[in-house]
């Protein structure tokens, strides 16, 4: 069920007419200047897998399919329950971490009776 939304990445890739690899639109981050697909991965739900369930099984497809269609980014944030930690496992699986940018959230502040949330002004 998971890798069946990563199929969604192939009508935005297009063929090299010199390689015939997949490639996609990219953007340059202002500060650094490095071109960036515009098209990732976020991994809300369907990374916030255990190890040995169906659902984390599926994800190295899901990883997979992203190269395949010229991604790298990979969005998580430690809000997401397990699912930094299994993209990071997903990810050293078979040495795949070169090929990816990582993207995080950092939280400066947090809510009131939730360590790992964005503290909001309450009143």
């Amino acid at each position: 069920m998971l890798s069946m939304g990563i199929g969604m990445l192939a009508p935005f890739g297009s063929r090299s007419q010199t390689t015939g690899a997949a490639t996609m639109k990219t953007r340059p981050i202002p500060a650094a200047g490095e071109a960036l697909p515009v098209i990732g991965c976020g991994t809300y739900l369907g990374f916030d897998q255990v190890p040995d369930s169906p659902g984390y099984a599926e994800l190295s497809a899901v990883v997979d399919a992203l190269f395949a269609a010229g991604g790298s980014v990979i969005d998580s944030s430690p809000m997401y329950g397990r699912a930094e930690a299994t993209a990071g496992e997903i990810l050293a699986d078979h040495g795949r971490r070169a090929k990816a940018f990582v993207a995080t959230k950092v939280w400066t502040q947090r809510l009131r009776g939730n360590p790992m949330g964005p503290r909001r002004p309450y009143g």
